[in-house]
């Protein structure tokens, strides 16, 4: 009789110890997809807070930079860009780094032309943000986002959509006189696909 309570105890146990865990890995992984869905959603919208961390363990990886060495001319002005065009290094951007370099942007790479939105989670520092249709023109910008609008989403109100997305340090397009319908130079490798 003590050796079944025994064992009994120990599957207990064991399935406790495993099967539990498993599945809450499980539903963060399941949880964290249905927000990705939500940031890339075509509508401006409020994330409800608080927002899951970008790993388990709390530590970030660095957004997979695509493209190193490429330029981008913006306001008649050669910045050095970093491209990500994976959903992974998408979401994450330039969340967590202390800062931008003044003559650096981060080239956003999206597989369709749509109303992107891009968020503010983890930054330490504002941002100007530039919404490019396919020939590289601006069709949307937000200046001087601050840090402190996360969770909200930020994405064009108009329905002309976008293929690219740059972001850039705050006060970027006011001193390069950036605005709507300005053309972006891209690199020539984006440029030739589109």
């Amino acid at each position: 009789m003590n050796r079944a309570l025994f064992f009994g105890g120990l599957t207990a146990l064991v399935f406790l110890g495993f099967f539990v865990p498993t599945f809450i890995l499980v539903f963060h992984g399941l949880a964290t997809r249905a927000e990705v869905a939500s940031v890339t959603s075509n509508q401006s919208t409020t994330l409800p807070a608080p927002h899951l961390n970008a790993t388990l363990s709390g530590t970030v990886t660095p957004a997979t930079i695509v493209s190193a060495g490429d330029t981008v001319t913006l306001g008649g002005h050669t910045f050095n860009a970093d491209i990500v065009a994976d959903a992974a290094s998408r979401e994450l951007g330039l969340s967590y780094r202390q800062n931008l370099p003044a003559d650096n942007v981060m080239l956003f790479v999206f597989p369709s032309v749509s109303n992107w939105g891009i968020w503010m989670k983890g930054m330490n520092f504002p941002l100007d943000i530039f919404w490019l249709d396919s020939q590289g023109r601006v069709i949307y910008l937000k200046q001087n986002v601050s840090t402190s609008t996360y969770p909200t989403v930020f994405a064009p109100t108009n329905s002309a959509g976008a293929l690219y997305v740059i972001e850039a340090n705050a006060g970027t397009a006011a001193s390069l006189g950036v605005s709507v319908g300005s053309v972006v130079g891209l690199p020539a490798h984006l440029s030739a696909t589109n």
